[in-house]
């Protein structure tokens, strides 16, 4: 009986004979889609500042004193330059939660993970906008009464034509889609036993690279140029800024509510009358 209520409340762990050709080389499969879907987190942030830096990572314009730390902290820590290699932390501590504890290895953990990866890459891309024209960081509450008002003037003067607001939908429900099918094929690539060891001890390497960015530099993770980037810390900077704009917002409306109070000069007698 537990184990039966176990399987209903788990569901079913995720056994499936992988395809032939995955079965081949789990390996190249599971570096080739990790790394693939890892910088793609940081396309949007490249592609807003494509005109100003370069592909690979650069250190133009940085002056330092050219020793082995300054490179190792601009190669593993922060860069000015804002190219796509970089490591996204919840996107590693996901994948190393499926390989390292089988246990979790549901189907539900599969969905999980394809749609927060889904949802942190549209956070990205909502973040690399904000960020490079305003050159501030994101306001939840501030933006979305700005995209509301945004949305409304581009319909009402511009006339986007009717099957734009087809397409945009569909490619949506196709890159997740396409998401979802990579994702799928990690996971299947990913099962510890089916990984060499080198993979599992790179796998390692990366988490104890993780830990020391956390320990070390948790306050920079939500930086848009740290190299070890954390889009929880970037929502939870967001939602902050976002409290503390609606608290303001709410005090400037109570103060004006008192306004007519304050300079209300109805019990005063006039000593001259105006003209």
């Amino acid at each position: 009986m537990t184990a039966v209520s176990n399987q209903i409340n788990t569901g079913p762990a995720d056994t499936r004979t992988p395809p032939r050709w995955l079965a081949r080389r789990p390996n190249l499969v599971f570096w080739g889609i990790f790394v693939l879907l890892n910088l793609l987190l940081f396309l949007p942030s490249y592609y807003t500042y494509r005109f100003e830096v370069t592909f690979w990572p650069s250190f133009r314009g940085e002056t330092g004193d050219n020793s082995l730390r300054w490179y190792l902290i601009k190669y593993a820590v922060i860069r000015n330059n804002a190219d796509i290699f970089r490591l996204s932390l919840e996107w590693l501590w996901l994948i190393s939660a499926w390989v390292f504890l089988p246990g979790l290895r549901r189907g539900w953990l599969r969905w999980l993970v394809t749609i927060l990866y889904f949802l942190g890459f549209v956070y990205n891309i909502y973040d690399a906008i904000i960020f490079g024209i305003y050159n501030e960081y994101p306001n939840l509450y501030d933006d979305a009464l700005l995209l509301i008002s945004g949305i409304e003037g581009l319909t009402r003067h511009i006339g986007i034509p009717f099957y734009v607001y087809l397409i945009i939908p569909l490619a949506i429900g196709a890159f997740f889609l396409l998401c979802a099918w990579l994702i799928r094929q990690l996971l299947a690539a990913a099962h510890k036993e089916q990984l060499h060891w080198l993979s599992r001890a790179a796998l390692l390497l990366l988490l104890l690279y993780s830990a020391a960015m956390v320990f070390r530099y948790a306050e920079f993770l939500d930086h848009p140029r740290i190299v070890a980037s954390s889009i929880g810390a970037k929502l939870n900077r967001n939602l902050r800024q976002s409290y503390s704009t609606y608290q303001n917002q709410q005090l400037l409306l109570q103060a004006r509510e008192h306004l007519p109070e304050a300079y209300d000069y109805s019990d005063f007698a006039l000593q001259e009358k105006p003209d």
